[in-house]
């Protein structure tokens, strides 16, 4: 996809040699060579002050952080122990053990902090309507101590000797290296569907109207893969692959209505970042990025677009598609507020995409993948599905309609 303006890291990394995560060298969308390639980036070829940072850098950053909250506080102990031993009279054999004394305190204080977070997270989102994936959470916990105590034990070993501090190193570079691998392929997912902002679903409030509203969950749930999978350091270090998309569901396309801040761009935002740490591959857009992307030819060398900085997912090849604002209306506020200003109509909607496609089902490439499709309009929410049905080729039973309110 042609842009006439790429931002000046770009353009540097063009030049260094780096043809970029979208670039032909890149065997698998998220595999290592795309990790490192984002890594690389990341940390050597967008360091201007007009970039924002990306959600690969973020993490990259915390995990440093959290490395150094581990190295800073053990190298302390370790220079305070011997003499903090003798002032209390500790036994003379203990006085060399600061290392020991180091990585208890350390390891021992964040595994605290970070699983009594876990246990006050799973507080905050009970009585949810989506479950809370708890595995998640133990994992990101776990993470953050396996940063801290690598930091500890570095440490640690400084005060024993070098002969120690290379052992250690060693040691640490694979679970480092592992556990990193794993984190940047979930985000790296996420960052190229293109969404606003990271949002889970269990943390979405908003209720669902009407009589099938515990329906409406699952097939929720259903379209973004929301699922609690459990995961072990073990499995992580011996490399094994993340669960991927499951095959199809009967209803695999949804219709999302309901007035102005009813929630419906937040849960639109949450089924793309459930799905996307799932490593599926989703494409969050407005309807003009759809339009555009049946009309701007496709540039088989690139495996992705390059959209203002930030490189995306292709649309025709995501396994998963949100359009926001379909017909671009605005509502007021509250159930049963019907007042529509500046509504797009389903027909017209319709002959844009034919128009532009050249054809009478431009989306029949989505008729076997997932979709959802957010409205303002809630009374012209069954026309739309009939439209949307017709643009793929696809059943009626194959849509749902959710209506927020």
């Amino acid at each position: 996809m042609p842009y006439d303006h790429p931002s000046p890291g770009w353009r540097r990394a063009q030049r260094s040699g780096f043809s970029g995560i979208a670039g032909a060298k890149v065997a698998e969308p998220l595999g290592t060579r795309a990790i490192l390639a984002q890594v690389k980036q990341d940390l050597f070829l967008t360091k201007d002050v007009q970039d924002n940072p990306t959600g690969t850098y973020i993490w990259l950053a915390d995990q440093l952080g959290h490395f150094v909250l581990g190295l800073l506080p053990a190298q302390l102990i370790c220079w305070l122990w011997p003499g903090l031993a003798r002032i209390v009279h500790f036994p003379a054999w203990s006085r060399n053990e600061g290392w020991l004394v180091s990585l208890i305190i350390v390891g021992g204080a964040f595994t605290f902090i970070e699983f009594n977070g876990v246990a006050a997270d799973k507080k905050r989102a009970a009585g949810g309507q989506f479950p809370l994936d708890t595995a998640d959470l133990e994992w990101n916990a776990k993470t953050t101590i396996v940063y801290v105590v690598i930091g500890a034990a570095l440490a640690a070993a400084a005060f024993s000797g070098w002969t120690a501090l290379l052992w250690v190193l060693l040691l640490a570079i694979w679970p480092a290296l592992a556990v990193a691998t794993w984190w940047l392929r979930c985000h790296l997912s996420f960052q190229q569907t293109g969404a606003p902002y990271l949002y889970r679903l269990a943390n979405f409030k908003a209720r669902f109207v009407g009589p099938g509203s515990q329906q409406a969950v699952d097939i929720v749930a259903g379209i973004a893969n929301l699922a609690n999978r459990k995961i072990h350091l073990l499995g992580v270090l011996l490399g094994r692959p993340a669960t991927g998309c499951p095959k199809p569901l009967q209803t695999s396309h949804l219709l999302i209505t309901g007035p102005l801040l009813s929630g419906k761009t937040s849960l639109a935002v949450g089924i793309t970042t459930e799905f996307a740490f799932a490593l599926g591959t989703a494409r969050f857009l407005s309807p003009i990025d759809l339009l555009e992307s049946l009309v701007i030819p496709d540039d088989p060398k690139q495996k992705l677009d390059f959209d203002d900085g930030i490189l995306l997912w292709k649309v025709p090849e995501c396994t998963l598609i949100v359009v926001d604002d379909v017909d671009s209306a605005v509502t007021g506020p509250g159930p049963g507020a019907n007042a529509i200003a500046g509504l797009v109509r389903p027909d017209d909607f319709a002959q844009a995409l034919r128009r532009a496609a050249q054809n009478q089902t431009p989306l029949a490439w989505l008729k076997d993948k997932r979709s959802v499709w957010v409205i303002g309009d809630t009374q012209g929410a069954p026309l739309w599905k009939d439209i949307l049905a017709e643009l793929m080729g696809a059943e009626a039973q194959a849509f749902a309609i959710v209506a927020l309110g």
